[in-house]
């Protein structure tokens, strides 16, 4: 009989063993694919797979939990279902699936009273708390005010999705952190959205957009996104709507590319600051492959593998701003241009490239006028056009040939102080008396009537180079 059960066994695909059933069995896979099963070989009949119920709750299938009957199902228990961060619903599990039931209506809810399972808000003023904020954007309009007594940082459970048009405001008080466990803020798209005095922090995204995202209209003012972080493109900001920065702080956030703000919109930054951003790739204080216009602001201390402070591949209007002290370990410290750009009465100084292009790396279609460039320039060809009025220290590699340019000019003629205070709302670079950029610019060409800071083109007979308008008295 021997021949024949081996015979069997080599029909079968099971291998066979000539020892006890319990040393078969470990030699035979018994799966029937369910989770919710356990897979057993019959030691009495070693032929013969069993497939018994598993227990209550074992996970299954990746997020779900067995029923004792053999299913795999979302949910056995009302504390299983996730939480919607809405007071006014509970979570039921009912058939195996999860669902929501309204409270009574008038039952206490963060700011007002449940009603038909929403929170109905007393007033503007809500408390300083993430229910607080959610039940602020899920009631919409505003301009609500977070109720916070002193500086408070409320680290939320999960993302914040505003899916309502909403004003609201933190009065500088309010720190939102995603405990570095997922993104912030986010805003849908179609929808109308202006966020004041508010810091967005502690957001992390494996993939993109760690601190905060917007697909509507956004406009941010007196706010702060800092020190978070993405494994692909924008760690602080990532927009692919309208979004507008006034005096806001972007800083000291990371990614792989576009470690401040990754822009794939209409972005627009005024009177704000991109600073300390860390990219591992290509643009570190931002870059853009859409519409970017920034006026009256600094990009400084970013830091990336290509194109330290400003990468842009789109269409880009640069005015009256400092690209300052950014570090590409390849070309473009301050900006690299592959796209359509114009720069106007802008300073760049003291940035860093592991090549050519310390100041300006182009293989786009750039124009600069009226502008300061204290480092080298790596451009494809005659792609920089000078519309005059121009430096370039210490050389002559950015192609500036109109009869009004400056080239070959001596640090020490620039007379360019350090990054500093000044006055305005971001820090400059200021010119000192005797500067070769001083009053040189004719009033018909000066183009801007203020400058970075906001005071008034001309001070002395002419307009001067950069970013900066000396005062008479040397301010």
């Amino acid at each position: 009989m021997r021949w024949l059960s081996q015979i069997l066994c080599v029909f079968l695909l099971l291998g066979c063993v000539e020892s006890a059933a319990d040393d078969f069995c470990s030699q035979v896979r018994c799966d029937d694919g369910n989770d919710c099963t356990e897979d057993l070989c019959d030691t009495n009949d070693p032929w013969v797979c069993s497939f018994r119920a598993a227990p209550m709750n074992t996970p299954c299938n990746g997020g779900g939990v067995c029923d004792s009957a053999g299913g795999c199902v979302e949910c056995t228990a009302d504390e299983q279902c996730r939480d919607d961060y809405n007071e006014c619903t509970r979570a039921r599990c009912q058939d195996g699936g999860c669902g929501l039931e309204p409270v009574s209506d008038g039952a206490a809810c963060s700011g007002g009273a449940c009603r038909a399972g929403q929170c109905a808000l007393s007033s503007l003023v809500v408390p300083c708390t993430e229910q607080g904020i959610r039940n602020a954007i899920a009631a919409g309009g505003g301009a609500y005010s977070i109720d916070c007594e002193g500086p408070t940082r409320v680290i939320t459970g999960a993302e914040i999705v505003i899916d309502k048009d909403v004003f609201f405001g933190g009065d500088g008080l309010l720190t939102i952190d995603g405990g570095g466990d997922h993104p912030v803020l986010s805003v849908l798209e179609g929808k109308t959205v202006w966020l004041d005095g508010i810091s967005v922090t502690g957001g992390f995204a494996n993939g993109s957009c760690g601190g905060l995202s917007n697909a509507g209209k956004l406009l941010l003012t007196d706010t702060a996104v800092l020190g978070n972080e993405a494994t692909s493109g924008g760690g602080g900001i990532c927009n692919s709507g309208t979004l507008m920065m006034f005096k806001t702080t972007v800083m000291t956030n990371r990614a792989q590319a576009c470690a401040g703000v990754f822009n794939n919109g209409t972005l627009t930054v005024e009177s704000s600051t991109l600073s300390a951003n860390v990219a591992t790739s290509g643009g570190g204080g931002v870059c853009s492959s859409v519409m970017l216009t920034v006026s009256r602001s600094t990009v400084f201390g970013n830091f990336a593998e290509r194109a330290g402070g400003v990468e842009n591949s789109g269409t880009l209007i640069l005015s009256n701003s400092t690209l300052s002290g950014n570090t590409s370990k390849g070309p473009g410290g301050g900006l690299w241009n592959s796209g359509v750009g114009t720069v106007t009465n802008t300073t760049l100084s003291g940035n860093a490239a592991g090549g050519d292009g310390r100041a300006i790396s182009n293989v786009g279609a750039l124009v600069i006028e009226n502008s300061l460039v204290d480092g080298d320039c790596n451009s494809d060809g005659d792609a920089i056009s000078s519309h005059g009025y121009n430096i370039e220290s210490a050389g002559d590699t950015c192609g500036f040939d109109h009869e009004t340019d400056q080239v070959e000019v001596q640090a020490k003629d620039l007379r360019l102080k350090p990054l500093e205070v000044n006055g305005g709302p971001t820090i400059t670079h200021a010119l000192l008396p005797g500067s070769v950029a001083v009053d040189r610019i004719p009033d018909a060409s000066c183009e801007l009537d203020l400058d970075q800071r906001g005071v008034a083109r001309p001070q002395g007979a002419m307009c001067d180079i950069g970013a900066f308008e000396l005062r008479e008295g040397g301010r």
